[in-house]
């Protein structure tokens, strides 16, 4: 066979595997995480990434920064403090997923309930999440996870799950929602994460607000993907 002959047909074969792997790499996006100080790589459909990232997601500043607004308390600990904490480590977790979110006030602000629905109605989120503490009359009577929702069942469902499988806490149901957020149009959940007056509960929300976090952002993630 002519030299020639021989330098096109391994041109031909060479463009044909630069093809291949062109689709095969725009098809799949590489994703690393690091799990104690060892890389681990997990191949993700990109179409399943470019989805998640056109979401838009709006996590509720629970309460106020005043005096007069602090939620439940029990001895040195505030609803709000603790919440906030939590809903702040939600935020970071899921914009380190591409995720786009927004939160309807920075630490040291006040607003509304007015103002609160007003955000979560336009059209810039998809949805409106907003974590709360529960407390109940009698100490160590209540626990566990519940949720108020209004067209947000799914995501509720989700993330209560996840909470669950981090906390084996009761799952206390999910309820139509007689709160502010049955004015929200958009999907919404009023979360209640735990009960700060008994003492399972609030060991979780003070000493492993991390893996609160990571429950809670797994079950907004897996709820984006799913659509």
């Amino acid at each position: 066979m002519k030299r020639g002959k021989i330098r096109g047909i391994i041109t031909k074969v060479i463009t044909g595997m630069l093809l291949v792997l062109t689709l095969v790499t725009s098809s799949f996006t590489c994703k690393v995480w690091a799990r104690g100080g060892v890389p681990v790589y997990q191949l993700q459909e990109s179409s399943i990434v470019y989805k998640v990232n056109q979401k838009r997601v709006l996590l509720d500043m629970a309460h106020a920064d005043t005096a007069l607004d602090k939620g439940c308390s029990y001895g040195e600990y505030n609803e709000r403090d603790i919440a906030n904490k939590i809903t702040l480590k939600v935020k970071q977790l899921l914009e380190a997923e591409g995720i786009d979110v927004e939160l309807t006030r920075n630490e040291g602000e006040t607003i509304s309930i007015a103002e609160r629905v007003r955000l979560a109605n336009s059209d810039n989120y998809d949805y409106y999440i907003s974590i709360h503490i529960n407390s109940s009359g009698t100490e160590n009577q209540g626990t566990g996870v519940e949720a108020y929702s209004c067209a947000g069942w799914s995501l509720s469902n989700k993330i209560i799950k996840e909470l669950q499988k981090e906390f084996n806490y009761k799952n206390r149901g999910i309820y139509e929602s007689g709160f502010y957020n049955k004015r929200i149009n958009n999907r919404s959940t009023l979360l209640e994460i735990g009960f700060l007056n008994n003492e399972y509960d609030r060991n979780n929300l003070v000493n492993h607000q991390t893996e609160y976090a990571n429950a809670i952002a797994r079950g907004i993630i897996e709820q984006l993907r799913s659509e």
